[in-house]
């Protein structure tokens, strides 16, 4: 192979690559630090198309809900009551049904049910208002709907149950964030402070979103000519 096409590819590959984290976060529908850390840490990183790319979301609404295994009629008992067994149901169903959604547009749906939901006001209705407000289809609106009412919604339901008991049971703290499958309470707790932050301290590669040189302070661009050196230095020993 010519030495020129090496490096080529070497800097093709050090400009190009990019590395996606794990984000996974444990919370519950109605739960006002959820609430918060959704709709004004999250979202609004998630919004940079950049951050985006760089995330492989999973959304696991559960939290401290508790199993009633011999009750089949009432099978969790939810943090904030039976309206947040309804939301939970209801997002994971969202979660997991839309296969005509992107990954972008569950996490819009998601964002105005949190900005929305109130323990005062039915589930359903807040569902009802998104829909209307974000013009989602009767047909996938109703698939939802059955989907949280019946026994689909109870499968995943359980299959969340099972995530959050593997992570913590019972879980500590909602929400829970945990960067590329290892829990680190540190990492959790300052990603409530500021996501794009610990976010961007997983990011290794460059150049890495932009929005990560406000959240650092430090100049995303900077490993990638790090990373260009280098190619440099592998050229003079092929040459």
């Amino acid at each position: 192979m010519s030495k020129y096409l090496v490096l080529l590819l070497i800097t093709i590959g050090a400009v190009t690559a990019q590395q996606k984290v794990s984000v996974k976060i444990y919370y519950e529908s109605l739960c006002q630090d959820s609430i918060d850390f959704f709709t004004k840490k999250f979202v609004p990183a998630w919004r940079d198309v950049d951050v985006q790319s760089r995330i492989n979301l999973g959304l696991i609404p559960y939290g401290k809900s508790t199993s009633n295994p011999s009750d089949p009629t009432n099978r969790w008992t939810c943090h904030h009551g039976l309206n947040e067994c309804t939301g939970n149901k209801l997002q994971s169903c969202i979660i997991d049904n839309s296969a005509e959604l992107t990954v972008k547009n569950k996490v819009d749906f998601i964002e105005c049910l949190m900005a929305k939901a109130s323990k005062d006001v039915p589930y359903m209705q807040t569902v009802d208002s998104c829909a209307s407000t974000l013009h989602t289809s009767t047909m996938t609106l109703d698939s939802w709907k059955q989907c949280a009412n019946g026994p689909q919604g109870n499968k995943l339901y359980e299959m969340n149950q099972n995530k959050t008991d593997a992570l913590q049971n019972p879980l500590k703290s909602v929400p829970t964030i945990v960067f590329n499958d290892r829990y680190d309470k540190a990492d959790s707790d300052a990603a409530q402070k500021s996501f794009l932050n610990v976010l961007c301290k997983y990011i290794t590669d460059s150049p890495k979103p932009k929005a990560c040189d406000t959240a650092s302070g430090a100049p995303s661009a900077t490993a990638g000519f790090v990373s260009l050196i280098t190619a440099g230095l592998i050229y003079r020993m092929l040459s």
